[in-house]
């Protein structure tokens, strides 16, 4: 027979089940990730470049989400592409899937029951800054992501695809959650614009703001997440920070994830900065669309120096030691002026090996692969400073195009655990302070197209050469002479075959 304190406690814990099914859900969706292999040389050509929870899948740079469009749906993996705000698909009629087959997902209309021309709207026509182009018609559809369905979804229809010399395969389509202001049909027509994905599950009810969160994940992971309208709490360090987004200089509109860069700095293992400048206002944009980070250029020749990066042929391929990436140094990233976010970005996640490095020639004494990598570091020129998926990765981010501002914490790679909380208008989840702010609009990039090779003058640049110098004399018989990375690469051909994901031949 029970005892009276034990009914007590058995109806007490019938009353906090009883409440907590009762209690307001957030909103909340959530889309487990697959782990499909993609090289980035099968990325589509970029500018660049209730929470729904989508799966990112990286394979060097590419952050690809599955979803399903049409009636009877039809998979496809689309390219998560915070720089744009389209999403648009492959034909399958289209110049680019005849030639390539577009393995990652093709559109046919008329296999669709729930396909719509929208023939009022105009061409579909986008242009990226590496000369690649899109065009098409736009249509709506049903499009399902993580089991929700969104239907009359406003979307573009690749069907002519132009390109350059070094133009990449496409292989599929984009998914843009960018600013309505940035829709290909807002170019020319501000007032044009139609609701996109993070628009439409604000509209429909899905999610109370329009924000998300991104959360990358580690260089070597095959996956990360976005949360529409929430944060996971589990997925960052410390506090998040927000700053104020920065309206674009020609429109006055909120069109870009740009913020004001005020701080910048190198790090040595040991704690001591080899390069400072905390006196900056530079507009940034935080890219997912991009894969590598563009500063100014006088910021970027002086760490291109200072670590001894060598540029062949004048091209935007830095070649840097491999070991750059193991001597335990980062470049921090500040913004935002007093009261801003610092972000710490390892050279481990900067330096970025070649898909495919060959052994040096066969007559060398002792065959060995040179230790030659990618730096994910370029000048801007006269473009814009870019901030993409090498210093994305470290980073969490929320972006939230309500409130006009974006929150910043350091990222927690490999984290298991979660914690979801819903972003309101009045809150994000997480968020302690707001910087003051930075004016950027005074800011003129400083253009230098000038750039010779010489000796690092970071220490740890130095001691990553030093791997150089050992494996030439291993194959040589001899030590070489301690010389720029340009000079010591002399007596081999380098050819780099496609930039993004390409190979690096190197004969003696």
């Amino acid at each position: 027979m029970h005892s009276t304190a034990t009914l007590f406690a058995i109806l007490a814990a019938v009353a906090t089940v009883a409440h907590a099914a009762d209690a307001p859900q957030p909103k909340v969706v959530g889309l487990p990730f697959t782990r499909t292999k993609k090289d980035v040389s099968q990325l589509p050509p970029l500018a660049r470049r209730e929470a729904v929870q989508l799966g990112l899948q990286n394979e060097r740079w590419g952050y690809n989400v599955n979803v399903s469009v049409g009636t009877p749906p039809r998979s496809f993996q689309l390219h998560l592409d915070t720089g744009s705000s389209d999403t648009w698909l492959p034909d399958r009629l289209s110049n680019e899937c005849k030639r390539t087959g577009c393995k990652y997902g093709v559109f046919e209309k008329k296999l669709s029951s729930t396909f719509e021309e929208l023939s009022t709207r105009g061409e579909f026509e986008t242009l990226y800054e590496d000369g690649a182009g899109v065009t098409g018609i736009y249509f709506s559809d049903t499009l399902n992501m993580g089991g929700l369905n969104i239907t009359k979804l406003t979307m573009g229809l690749g069907i002519n695809f132009t390109g350059t010399r070094m133009t990449p395969d496409t292989e599929g389509g984009i998914m843009g959650i960018g600013y309505e202001a940035l829709e290909v049909s807002a170019r020319k027509d501000p007032s044009n614009t139609y609701p996109n994905v993070p628009k439409q599950l604000l509209e429909r009810g899905h999610i109370s703001s329009l924000a998300y969160s991104l959360w990358l994940n580690d260089d070597d992971a095959k996956f990360g997440n976005i949360l529409f309208g929430g944060v996971d709490t589990e997925k960052f360090q410390g506090d998040l920070i927000s700053v104020p987004i920065v309206r674009s200089r020609d429109t006055g509109l909120y069109d870009r994830f740009t913020v004001a860069l005020s701080g910048l700095a190198v790090t040595e293992k040991s704690g001591k900065k080899v390069y400072d400048q905390q006196d900056l206002t530079v507009p940034a944009s935080l890219d997912s669309g991009s894969t590598i980070t563009s500063l100014p250029d006088d910021l970027a020749t002086r760490i291109l120096h200072g670590v001894g990066a060598f540029n062949p042929e004048n091209g935007n391929v830095w070649l840097v030691p491999c070991a750059l990436g193991s001597q335990g140094a980062s470049m921090k990233f500040s913004f935002g002026g007093t009261n801003g976010p610092t972000i710490a970005v390892p050279f481990e996640d900067l330096v970025i090996p070649f898909a495919s490095l060959p052994n040096v020639a066969p007559q060398l004494k002792e065959p060995k692969k040179v230790p030659i990598c990618k730096l994910g570091i370029d000048r801007a020129g006269n473009g814009p400073v870019i901030l993409g998926d090498t210093f994305l990765r470290s980073a969490y981010v929320v972006y939230d195009l309500h409130k006009n501002i974006i929150a910043l914490a350091p990222t927690k790679p490999y984290a298991n655990d979660s914690h979801v909380e819903e972003i309101t208008n009045l809150s994000i989840p997480g968020v302690t302070a707001t910087a003051k702010g930075v004016d950027v609009a005074s800011y003129s990039p400083p253009v230098n197209t000038s750039y010779t090779s010489a000796l690092p003058t970071f220490e740890f640049g130095m001691a990553a050469q030093k791997e150089i110098y050992a494996v030439v004399g291993l194959a040589t018989g001899q030590l070489p002479p301690q010389l720029p990375l340009q000079l010591i690469m002399s007596g081999f051909a380098i050819i780099v075959a496609g930039l993004f994901g390409g190979s690096l031949m190197v004969l003696w």
